[in-house]
């Protein structure tokens, strides 16, 4: 079932639609932030769960719906490929520990952290207020979204 993230050109903001299947996906319909009707697809990551741990079905039997789920309902843990365990999900109030788990993940992924996203877990490590943390991030990714747009590049490379 594929997520595919959007950006509404009007309020700017980012929204995810969940599809049934790729082959029924299609418009997203507004933007459920401020009913704007243009909106763009955005290419995000791939996030590929096997099996809902606490489940003892495959995903594609589990119910779905098109509602924000409450963080409750989110395992709080998930195995690999290979059977074996990923780390805990982080305490989600510790904006340290948030961070620590996400280089985690990049770097179990494989996947580079992007120059924004490295310099918000810095900020957030730092004890920056998340709040303004992940303001400024959406701030930095329009304006790569937009230098993308455009065939140019306004952020620098972190290193």
């Amino acid at each position: 079932m594929p997520l595919y993230e959007y950006r509404c050109r009007r309020c700017r903001r980012r929204f995810t639609k969940l599809f049934r299947s790729i082959a029924t996906a299609g418009d997203p319909g507004p933007c459920p932030h401020c009913g704007g009707t243009e909106v763009d697809r955005l290419l995000s990551r791939i996030v590929v769960q096997r099996r809902h741990p606490e489940r003892s079905e495959p995903l594609d039997r589990v119910e779905w719906s098109n509602e924000e789920p409450e963080a409750s309902e989110f395992p709080t843990s998930w195995e690999d490929d290979e059977g074996g365990e990923l780390p805990e999900l982080p305490d989600t109030d510790n904006p340290r520990e948030l961070a620590r788990w996400t280089r985690e993940m990049s770097a179990l992924a494989g996947e580079p952290l992007d120059p924004a996203l490295e310099r918000a877990l810095r900020d957030l490590e730092r004890g920056e207020d998340p709040d303004r943390v992940l303001e400024r991030l959406d701030e930095e990714t329009l304006l790569a979204d937009t230098a993308e747009e455009d065939g140019s590049s306004t952020l620098e490379q972190v290193d």
